[in-house]
């Protein structure tokens, strides 16, 4: 394989990932308002590996700004059973996001 096919592979990988993730995160915005929690968690959970995904193809100084506290705020959800308002918090720290995640290429 020549370096440029290397580098064809690898950057198709990384658009896939992201497009994983953006599939994700939209499907998560869709179940968040709802009171379905296993739905929410589901989701949540599934957004989170994608973002822990696309993480494991960047270099750390290739993560866009958003990645990390974006990954850190699906941990808390995922893993926070006694906080009631973690489901708008997280709805809010994404909303915050949105257009970074959306514009990010």
């Amino acid at each position: 394989m020549s370096d440029d096919s290397s580098v064809v592979v690898f950057l198709r990988m990384v658009d896939e990932r992201l497009q994983s993730f953006k599939d994700h995160w939209h499907d998560l915005f869709a179940v968040l308002p709802l009171e379905d929690r296993e739905a929410k968690l589901k989701s949540a959970r599934v957004t989170l590996t994608a973002a822990e995904h696309l993480k494991g193809a960047l270099s750390s100084q290739d993560y866009p700004t958003w990645l990390v506290p974006v990954i850190k705020e699906l941990k808390y959800y995922v893993t926070t059973t006694h906080d009631k308002s973690a489901g708008s918090r997280l709805l809010t720290k994404l909303t915050l996001r949105a257009e970074a995640i959306l514009n990010y290429k």
